[in-house]
Protein backbone atom coordinates (compact mmCIF):
# COMPACT_ATOMS: atom_id res chain seq x y z
CA UNK A 1 0.00 0.00 0.00
CA UNK A 2 0.92 3.56 -0.02
CA UNK A 3 0.93 6.41 2.77
CA UNK A 4 2.91 9.38 3.40
CA UNK A 5 5.48 10.36 5.62
CA UNK A 6 3.51 12.95 6.93
CA UNK A 7 0.93 9.98 8.00
CA UNK A 8 3.95 8.56 10.57
CA UNK A 9 4.88 11.75 11.54
CA UNK A 10 0.99 12.13 13.02
CA UNK A 11 0.67 8.92 14.41
CA UNK A 12 4.28 9.02 16.41
CA UNK A 13 3.35 12.94 17.74
CA UNK A 14 0.01 11.53 19.05
CA UNK A 15 2.47 9.18 21.54
CA UNK A 16 5.28 11.84 21.51
CA UNK A 17 3.52 15.63 20.83
CA UNK A 18 7.49 16.71 21.51
CA UNK A 19 8.89 15.40 18.79
CA UNK A 20 9.54 17.49 15.43
CA UNK A 21 8.68 16.54 12.04
CA UNK A 22 12.73 16.84 11.31
CA UNK A 23 13.64 14.40 13.96
CA UNK A 24 11.18 12.17 12.97
CA UNK A 25 11.94 11.84 9.40
CA UNK A 26 15.48 11.66 10.83
CA UNK A 27 14.71 8.49 13.27
CA UNK A 28 12.81 7.20 9.76
CA UNK A 29 15.27 7.22 8.01
CA UNK A 30 17.52 5.23 9.94
CA UNK A 31 14.71 2.35 11.25
CA UNK A 32 13.15 1.93 7.71
CA UNK A 33 16.42 -0.48 5.74
CA UNK A 34 16.10 -2.30 8.73
CA UNK A 35 12.50 -3.19 9.25
CA UNK A 36 12.55 -3.55 5.17
CA UNK A 37 15.66 -5.74 5.49
CA UNK A 38 14.00 -7.78 8.12
CA UNK A 39 11.00 -8.20 6.07
CA UNK A 40 12.86 -9.49 2.98
CA UNK A 41 10.87 -7.08 0.89
CA UNK A 42 12.23 -5.81 -2.71
CA UNK A 43 10.56 -3.20 -4.77
CA UNK A 44 12.63 -2.79 -7.60
CA UNK A 45 14.50 -4.69 -9.85
CA UNK A 46 17.55 -3.73 -12.38
CA UNK A 47 17.87 -6.41 -15.50
CA UNK A 48 21.43 -7.03 -17.01
CA UNK A 49 21.45 -7.32 -20.67
CA UNK A 50 23.72 -10.65 -21.49
CA UNK A 51 26.78 -11.55 -23.54
CA UNK A 52 27.76 -14.47 -24.64
CA UNK A 53 31.00 -16.21 -22.91
CA UNK A 54 30.98 -12.67 -20.65
CA UNK A 55 30.85 -13.77 -17.17
CA UNK A 56 30.88 -10.81 -14.89
CA UNK A 57 28.65 -7.55 -15.47
CA UNK A 58 28.58 -4.08 -14.00
CA UNK A 59 25.87 -3.23 -11.19
CA UNK A 60 25.04 -0.07 -11.85
CA UNK A 61 21.99 0.78 -9.11
CA UNK A 62 23.24 0.35 -5.35
CA UNK A 63 21.40 -2.63 -3.55
CA UNK A 64 20.01 -3.31 -0.33
CA UNK A 65 18.60 -6.44 1.74
CA UNK A 66 17.58 -9.77 0.19
CA UNK A 67 18.23 -10.32 -3.28
CA UNK A 68 17.11 -12.69 -5.89
CA UNK A 69 18.19 -13.27 -9.18
CA UNK A 70 16.02 -14.69 -12.22
CA UNK A 71 17.39 -15.81 -15.64
CA UNK A 72 14.50 -14.96 -17.77
CA UNK A 73 14.59 -16.41 -21.59
CA UNK A 74 11.49 -15.14 -23.68
CA UNK A 75 8.16 -12.66 -22.45
CA UNK A 76 6.32 -15.98 -21.22
CA UNK A 77 5.88 -16.15 -17.57
CA UNK A 78 6.70 -19.44 -17.06
CA UNK A 79 9.96 -19.39 -19.35
CA UNK A 80 11.74 -17.97 -16.73
CA UNK A 81 14.25 -19.38 -13.72
CA UNK A 82 15.27 -18.37 -10.43
CA UNK A 83 19.45 -18.71 -10.29
CA UNK A 84 20.83 -20.15 -6.69
CA UNK A 85 23.15 -17.81 -4.66
CA UNK A 86 26.84 -18.72 -4.77
CA UNK A 87 30.51 -16.99 -3.94
CA UNK A 88 33.53 -17.64 -5.90
CA UNK A 89 35.26 -19.33 -2.85
CA UNK A 90 32.54 -22.03 -3.51
CA UNK A 91 33.03 -22.30 -6.73
CA UNK A 92 36.66 -22.95 -6.56
CA UNK A 93 36.00 -26.06 -4.36
CA UNK A 94 32.68 -27.24 -6.04
CA UNK A 95 33.80 -26.79 -9.44
CA UNK A 96 37.41 -26.49 -9.89
CA UNK A 97 38.61 -24.65 -13.34
CA UNK A 98 34.89 -23.12 -13.49
CA UNK A 99 36.22 -19.91 -14.93
CA UNK A 100 37.34 -22.51 -18.15
CA UNK A 101 34.24 -24.39 -18.52
CA UNK A 102 32.21 -23.88 -21.46
CA UNK A 103 29.61 -21.55 -21.81
CA UNK A 104 25.69 -22.50 -20.93
CA UNK A 105 22.52 -21.38 -19.79
CA UNK A 106 23.27 -20.00 -16.19
CA UNK A 107 22.36 -21.59 -12.93
CA UNK A 108 23.94 -19.90 -10.84
CA UNK A 109 25.15 -16.38 -9.76
CA UNK A 110 27.88 -14.34 -7.39
CA UNK A 111 28.64 -10.81 -6.52
CA UNK A 112 32.12 -9.45 -6.31
CA UNK A 113 33.10 -6.31 -5.63
CA UNK A 114 36.30 -4.67 -7.92
CA UNK A 115 38.47 -1.21 -7.73
CA UNK A 116 35.92 -0.12 -10.23
CA UNK A 117 32.68 -0.77 -8.05
CA UNK A 118 30.44 -3.80 -7.58
CA UNK A 119 29.72 -6.66 -10.26
CA UNK A 120 27.72 -9.62 -10.51
CA UNK A 121 28.88 -13.21 -12.26
CA UNK A 122 27.20 -16.25 -13.74
CA UNK A 123 28.07 -19.64 -13.11
CA UNK A 124 28.52 -21.14 -16.17
CA UNK A 125 29.41 -18.17 -18.39
CA UNK A 126 26.17 -17.18 -20.35
CA UNK A 127 26.18 -18.36 -23.62
CA UNK A 128 23.54 -16.24 -25.80
CA UNK A 129 23.81 -12.84 -26.18
CA UNK A 130 20.75 -10.65 -25.48
CA UNK A 131 18.93 -9.95 -28.45
CA UNK A 132 15.43 -8.50 -28.92
CA UNK A 133 15.11 -7.83 -25.21
CA UNK A 134 15.70 -11.65 -23.83
CA UNK A 135 17.59 -13.41 -22.38
CA UNK A 136 18.12 -11.29 -19.50
CA UNK A 137 19.04 -11.47 -15.65
CA UNK A 138 16.84 -9.54 -13.90
CA UNK A 139 17.87 -8.65 -9.75
CA UNK A 140 15.34 -8.66 -7.72
CA UNK A 141 16.20 -5.74 -4.52
CA UNK A 142 15.48 -3.60 -2.27
CA UNK A 143 16.05 0.42 -3.01
CA UNK A 144 15.63 2.60 0.11
CA UNK A 145 15.93 5.97 -1.00
CA UNK A 146 15.90 8.84 1.67
CA UNK A 147 12.77 10.03 2.54
CA UNK A 148 12.07 13.99 2.96
CA UNK A 149 8.62 14.72 5.00
CA UNK A 150 7.07 15.39 1.78
CA UNK A 151 7.95 11.73 0.61
CA UNK A 152 5.42 9.34 -0.40
CA UNK A 153 6.05 5.69 0.85
CA UNK A 154 5.24 2.25 -1.88
CA UNK A 155 6.76 -0.23 0.97
CA UNK A 156 4.70 -3.03 1.10
CA UNK A 157 3.60 -3.62 4.29
CA UNK A 158 0.12 -3.52 6.37
CA UNK A 159 0.01 0.31 6.95
CA UNK A 160 2.04 3.10 8.43
CA UNK A 161 2.21 1.91 12.27
CA UNK A 162 4.85 -0.32 11.56
CA UNK A 163 7.46 2.64 11.00
CA UNK A 164 5.19 4.78 14.10
CA UNK A 165 5.74 1.99 16.78
CA UNK A 166 9.63 1.73 15.63
CA UNK A 167 10.19 5.33 15.98
CA UNK A 168 8.26 5.46 19.11
CA UNK A 169 10.61 2.54 20.09
CA UNK A 170 13.56 4.15 19.48
CA UNK A 171 12.65 7.50 20.96
CA UNK A 172 12.15 5.73 23.91
CA UNK A 173 15.25 4.13 23.68
CA UNK A 174 17.33 7.13 23.15
CA UNK A 175 15.58 8.89 26.02
CA UNK A 176 15.63 5.98 28.64
CA UNK A 177 11.86 6.10 28.73
CA UNK A 178 9.33 4.33 31.40
CA UNK A 179 7.62 3.23 28.23
CA UNK A 180 10.02 1.43 26.77
CA UNK A 181 8.51 -1.75 27.34
CA UNK A 182 5.43 -0.92 26.18
CA UNK A 183 7.12 0.95 22.80
CA UNK A 184 9.02 -2.24 22.15
CA UNK A 185 5.98 -4.63 22.66
CA UNK A 186 3.56 -2.83 19.89
CA UNK A 187 6.69 -2.21 17.51
CA UNK A 188 7.16 -6.46 18.44
CA UNK A 189 3.40 -7.43 17.53
CA UNK A 190 2.74 -4.85 14.81
CA UNK A 191 6.44 -6.24 12.94
CA UNK A 192 5.14 -9.83 13.86
CA UNK A 193 1.34 -8.83 11.66
CA UNK A 194 3.60 -7.57 9.14
CA UNK A 195 5.49 -10.81 8.53
CA UNK A 196 2.75 -12.87 8.36
CA UNK A 197 1.02 -10.96 6.24
CA UNK A 198 3.94 -11.27 3.90
CA UNK A 199 4.75 -15.64 4.52
CA UNK A 200 0.66 -15.82 4.20
CA UNK A 201 0.82 -14.01 0.87
CA UNK A 202 3.74 -16.04 -0.33
CA UNK A 203 2.18 -19.29 0.69
CA UNK A 204 -0.79 -18.52 -1.63
CA UNK A 205 1.68 -17.47 -4.53
CA UNK A 206 3.39 -20.62 -4.50
CA UNK A 207 0.30 -22.47 -3.98
CA UNK A 208 -1.14 -20.74 -6.83
CA UNK A 209 1.67 -21.76 -8.84
CA UNK A 210 1.19 -24.78 -8.00
CA UNK A 211 -2.11 -25.39 -8.93
CA UNK A 212 -1.50 -23.53 -12.58
CA UNK A 213 1.94 -26.21 -13.12
CA UNK A 214 -0.81 -29.18 -12.41
CA UNK A 215 -3.63 -27.97 -14.23
CA UNK A 216 -0.77 -28.00 -17.10
CA UNK A 217 0.18 -31.26 -16.46
CA UNK A 218 -2.94 -32.98 -16.49
CA UNK A 219 -3.80 -31.11 -19.47
CA UNK A 220 -0.88 -32.57 -20.99
CA UNK A 221 -1.46 -35.95 -19.99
Amino acid sequence: MSFTVTNIVTGVQRVYSMLRTDDIVTYLNEIRPDILRRLRLRNTSQDISLTADTREYAITAPMLGATSIEYIRSATQSNRKALVATNSETLDIVNPNWRARASAEPREYYFVGTSTGSKIGFFPTPDTTTTGGYPIARIHYLDCDTLNSGSTIQDDVLSPMVYVHAICQRYAEDRGLEDLPLRMGLFRDEFDRNEDYLKGRQANATSTRLRCKSRRVSAAQ
